[in-house]
């Protein structure tokens, strides 16, 4: 699938909104910098924040973009994005899937608003449209975890755009050993120069407790080194929820929140922490609230700062 199925068409899309260059260049400067986090050429805290799925509550959605932005401004080395999917996977094909089936001009004005105020914006890629359609906007994208399989999109996304970092999320299994191939593989096709693919663990079935959860995140951390993202929702958060059944709440993201920055008190940190964090309404995943998140943001990155003044 090389054109989204939606009107207006791509082409419509951006002859109604064209990217400046000075957009264009604050894109590039973005892609650069969270590249180099992420490999941990420049020391940093990338953290992804924001909504499970773009929703139409603009001035939220750019309330919270401010807060990143100004985040990324004020604290040494942290880059906040603004995590905005377009387009969302269902398990039920007959769930909604996204602001970009219901509404695809808000999705694209919304993306294209966010990535000219300098917030940084992050999707996930499942189609070759996707880079297409938003490709020029973003500073980050991810292959989520449905898609582990489906080697040639996977293959056209990463080739498509070879500036743009990207991360590839291990399967709904837990194990992270296809994920790393898929890394791996990515990496030696887009070659020397080109930005860079790594793993964002996202826990799974294999993982279903915080102590088998903790393990195959260690697994995680040793294998990249810490070049790698970790995602707090999904598998990390059902591993955490109170009761023990393995499902989604918003007390369980933040626990699963907590186990990282724990483990991160421990000398162990990632380059990257994902999280759903907002206070837009949504009707799929629950969220965190924004005010709690940053705060915790603030703390993993002071935590960081504190390691490296102390050498640890």
């Amino acid at each position: 699938m090389t054109e989204a199925p939606l009107t207006p068409t791509t082409g419509e899309l951006h002859r109604r909104y064209p990217i400046s260059q000075e957009t264009q260049a604050a894109v590039a400067v973005s892609r650069h910098e969270v590249g180099s986090i992420l490999i941990g050429k420049q020391l940093g805290l990338l953290v992804v924040k924001g909504s499970c799925a773009l929703t139409s509550d603009s001035a939220t959605i750019r309330r919270e973009g401010q807060d990143h932005y100004d985040m990324s401004q004020t604290e040494d080395g942290l880059y906040v994005v603004h995590r905005m999917p377009p387009w969302k996977p269902r398990t039920n094909p007959e769930d909604w899937h996204g602001e970009e089936t219901t509404n695809p001009l808000n999705a694209f004005s919304t993306l294209a608003r966010e990535a000219m105020y300098g917030s940084g914006v992050a999707i996930e890629l499942r189609y070759p449209y996707h880079i297409e359609r938003y490709g020029p906007l973003l500073t980050l994208g991810w292959i989520g975890s449905r898609a582990i399989n489906e080697t040639e999109d996977m293959t056209t996304i990463a080739m498509m755009d070879r500036s743009l970092p990207l991360s590839v999320k291990n399967g709904l299994d837990g194990a992270i050993e296809p994920a790393l191939a898929r890394v791996q593989e990515l990496s030696e096709l887009r070659g020397p120069g080109a930005a860079p693919v790594v793993l964002l663990y996202r826990g799974g079935e294999n993982a279903q407790d915080p102590a088998s959860w903790e393990r195959q995140y260690r697994q995680a951390l040793e294998i990249t080194g810490g070049k790698m993202m970790v995602d707090v929702a999904h598998g990390t958060e059902m591993a955490h929820h109170p009761d023990g059944n393995f499902r989604k709440s918003i007390e369980a993201q933040m626990l699963g929140l907590e186990h990282v920055i724990r483990i991160a008190e421990k000398g162990e940190l990632p380059n990257a922490v994902m999280m759903e964090a907002s206070d837009v309404i949504t009707t799929t995943d629950p969220h965190m609230p924004h005010s709690y998140a940053m705060g915790r943001i603030q703390y993993l990155n002071n935590l960081r700062r504190s390691m490296l003044s102390t050498g640890a």
